[in-house]
């Protein structure tokens, strides 16, 4: 096992990190997939209330 150096210490380290394209890329529209559909009916008011409050005091949970 490794002795633990501390991080200012440390000499910076370089990383290759290989990957395909289409792994990379994001959510969003693609040409395999299909539009949006709704899937049900939009949640109450008062959660959208509820999440905003939660937002502003920092509440995540």
């Amino acid at each position: 096992m490794p002795a633990v150096v501390p991080y200012e210490t440390c000499r910076a380290a370089r990383y290759v990190v290989r990957a395909r394209a289409d792994a990379l890329r994001g959510p969003g529209p693609r040409p395999d997939r299909p539009t949006a559909v709704i899937a049900g009916p939009s949640p109450p008011r008062w959660w959208y209330a509820t999440a905003e409050r939660n937002a502003e005091r920092g509440f995540e949970g």
